[in-house]
């Protein structure tokens, strides 16, 4: 179970890797979430955990299901995978029909309501990996809309980086983020929180296995 959390002025982000039985067939899903102020975390139904499956990273190239792909990190992420053509297979999945026009309204963007489950059927029919982002409107000063790729990422663990000046971060690096978990074993089973050092302090991030490695708490 994933429990809530208490409010927050900053944002944090967990990765949870969970196995789930999903259109009778066990699916390895990476689950992704943003949590911003004091916006809960959903409780989630219990799941199956398979030892047997194989790491992800030895699958290419993966359909992955975007949710939350109409929101402003879920676009930069759905637009990230379809440029790795060669690695990724991507679907989104937003709630309106105007959502899915914003991100191009292409055939791989599935309308539908997790309220509703046999109106997102076909989205996760087939699919090897699942991004969930859900989100809130942060305050100045979490979610940053600048270039990604140009700052040193930090992961933290139990809010430890609310007693940190380093609570911000940008969007597209939590986009990467999202993605380069889908590779590494690393990060498997693992929560983190995660922000980014001020943009020319420190080295910007290109080793995403060493930075999994820093990560030591399990959900």
């Amino acid at each position: 179970m994933c429990p809530s959390r208490h409010s927050l002025s900053h944002i944090y982000i967990e990765f949870l890797f969970l196995l789930v039985k999903t259109l009778s067939r066990n699916i390895y899903f990476p689950f992704f979430y943003i949590s911003l102020l004091s916006v809960p975390i959903s409780t989630h139904s219990q799941y199956q955990l398979d030892s047997t499956v194989a790491s992800m990273a030895d699958l290419s190239p993966r359909t992955v299901l975007v949710t939350g792909s109409g929101g402003r990190t879920g676009q930069i992420v759905y637009k990230k995978l379809k440029e790795r053509q060669n690695q990724y297979v991507t679907r989104g999945l937003v709630r309106t029909e105007e959502s899915k026009q914003k991100i191009g309204g292409a055939n791989d963007v599935f309308v539908g309501d997790i309220r509703d489950a046999e109106s997102i059927t076909p989205a996760f029919q087939g699919i090897d990996a699942l991004i969930i982002l859900t989100s809130a409107v942060p305050q100045p000063g979490g979610l940053l809309d600048k270039e990604g790729g140009i700052r040193e990422l930090i992961v933290g663990k139990d809010d430890e980086l609310l007693q940190t000046e380093t609570k911000t971060i940008p969007r597209a690096d939590v986009a990467e983020v999202c993605i380069q978990a889908l590779n590494f074993e690393e990060v498997q089973f693992k929560a983190f929180d995660l922000a980014s050092k001020p943009e020319g302090v420190g080295t910007p991030t290109k080793d995403f296995k060493a930075l999994f490695s820093n990560i030591t708490a399990r959900f």
